[in-house]
């Protein structure tokens, strides 16, 4: 029951990519979050938002603009966020369509206005070696 060397113990080979996978997953977390504290301020502004009278759009149609605005908003907050969330766990598992669905996720982040920035990090982090590394130890095959 001796220790071979007196050192610390060897350090795991897929740390890197355990770390890559939760990465991922946090970053599209807490894109959801960006997204649903974004889409929380702009509904305080609407809510208190009134339309010039010069400007001649009905009162009526404005405020079924707002609450559509802001159900859709709301809808795509919790739609992101159970996203993210599915995709987190995932990734943390090793599963394929995870990976697929995060680049999806990313790509849709890309081409959102205020979170683009959230899905040009991803598509850095899931494209990286350690990526391809935490896939291939899954089936058996060996990292690199």
């Amino acid at each position: 029951m001796y220790r071979e060397h007196a050192g610390p113990p060897p350090p795991d080979p897929l740390e890197k990519a355990r770390q890559n996978a939760r990465t991922c997953g946090l970053i599209q977390l807490g894109t959801a979050v960006t997204t649903l504290v974004t889409l929380s301020s702009l509904a305080l502004q609407l809510a208190t938002s009134t339309v010039p009278r010069r400007m001649g759009i009905d009162p009526v149609v404005y405020a079924e603009f707002k609450t559509t605005a802001l159900l859709v908003g709301l809808a795509w907050s919790a739609v992101q966020g159970a996203w993210a969330g599915i995709n987190h766990w995932g990734l943390q598992r090793r599963s394929k369509a995870a990976f697929v669905s995060s680049v999806l996720f990313a790509l849709t982040n890309v081409f959102t206005c205020f979170t683009s920035i959230f899905g040009g990090i991803l598509l850095y982090f899931l494209f990286r070696r350690e990526m391809k590394d935490w896939f291939a130890s899954r089936i058996g095959t060996s990292p690199r």
